[in-house]
């Protein structure tokens, strides 16, 4: 029993330690234990950028790459004619 509480103890002071008091005031940064690609280095929307000749911080999205979300059709209409219509049936 003794080494039960002093095991809860030693594990109670190595996680106060590690992760401090909450609200208590301190100049350094707060550990992140998960940071969540929070603070990672990126070029906002439509902002400057001097990395880039042209100035510009957007760049145009490579040729024939498909973006996330985007349903490619299964068969394209390379004949020209009109794509198969869907609709609705009755079942008979």
């Amino acid at each position: 029993m003794k080494y039960f509480f002093l095991s809860y103890i030693f594990i109670a002071a190595i996680l106060v330690s590690a992760f401090g008091f909450r609200g208590s005031k301190s100049e350094l940064p707060p550990i992140e234990v998960f940071p969540d690609m929070d603070h990672q280095a990126k070029i906002k929307y439509q902002a400057s950028s001097d990395f880039f000749a042209d100035g510009r911080g957007e760049r145009l999205p490579v040729k024939h790459t498909v973006p996330m979300g985007f349903e490619i059709p299964a068969k394209p209409a390379a004949n020209g004619g009109e794509p198969p219509r869907v609709g609705f049936t009755n079942g008979l």
